[in-house]
This record gives structure tokens, sequence and C-alpha cells, in this order.
């Protein structure tokens, strides 16, 4: 069973994409060979790591029901997800997503740490920054790239628990 640790599960279920967004690979989670889990919306990119045991194959999901508000972590066998809340668990049904989920590695690779310029945030992503990094410690690290026109990047860390959050900047005009 593969175990995602409560903060990288609920950052990767707020960056994913809405239930009526047509775009229906973007309303899954996926979780790489390597233990990437990532989630985008399009605007907004969360990757995170498995706490332990990577797929042999990338698995790209839908969480079907909406998760308890609180749970200490989650184990994902097959087309399940457990949301361990102390000794007891909520399960919920996984549905796999046949679809071709964007290549999220060229986007990380781009991503240059660079001086800080004057760039345009559009508050509603810096509110989700928000509610992302609350798990991971309320804390999370601004990283703009060396081209802020295209990319910003978030740093959160909690314990052994590391993960970032690419942002697309929004434009003036």
């Amino acid at each position: 069973m593969i175990r995602i640790e409560y903060a990288t599960m609920q950052a990767a279920l707020a960056c994913r994409a809405a239930n009526n967004d047509v775009r229906y690979y973007l309303k899954g989670i996926l979780i790489d060979t390597d233990g990437n889990v990532v989630s985008t919306n399009g605007q907004i990119m969360f990757i995170g790591k498995v706490a332990d045991y990577a797929p042999s194959e990338q698995m790209l999901f839908h969480v079907t029901l909406k998760p308890p508000a609180k749970y200490d972590h989650v184990m994902i066998d097959g087309n399940r997800a457990l949301f361990w809340v102390g000794e007891d668990f909520v399960d919920i049904r996984l549905e796999p997503i046949d679809g071709q989920y964007p290549q999220w590695q060229r986007l990380v690779n781009s991503y240059k740490n660079g001086e800080c310029k004057a760039f345009g945030l559009n508050g509603k992503y810096l509110r989700l920054i928000g509610k992302i990094a609350k798990p991971f410690g309320d804390c999370a690290l601004l990283e703009p790239a060396e081209d802020t026109i295209s990319l910003i990047r978030w740093t959160m860390k909690k314990s052994d628990e590391k993960a970032h959050v690419y942002l697309m900047p929004c434009r003036f005009g």
C-alpha cells in the first residue's frame, strides 16, 4: 500500500481542477513511479512525495467522495483510499482516470532560482497557498524564478516531508 501523509494529500486535493472542469484528467491526482504526488488545475501545481513505497506503474485517480476533515494519513490500495482517523479509517473509492496527464516535469525542470522582480499574484491562489501551507506548519518559502513572468515556486517543509507549489503569475494591464 502507498502511504501519503495528511499535509501532502490535503495539498494535492486542493490544487486539482474542479469537478466541472472539461479537462477531466486535471480532476485527478497523479502518483508516479518515483513517488511524486502531483496535482494541478492548470494555473497552480502541487508536487509532494509519498511517505513510502512508490507504485510500479504511475497512477492517475479521482477521489470520488469528500474525505474526512481530519485524518492522520491515507493508505492507497488499488482503487481504495483508506483515510486513517486514529485507530479507524474511512474507505473511499478511487476512480482511475484514463487520460494523458500534463508533462509536469518540463515545468519543474524549467525553474531556475533568480533575483526578485516585480510580479503579480492572483489573490485566489494566495489564499490557496495559505490553505496548503497550514498542515505544513503555516510556513511557505517564496522562491521567485529567474523569469518571474512565467513561474513562481513556494517550498513547504514539515519534519521530513517537503513539497513544492508552482504558480503562474497573473498579468497586469
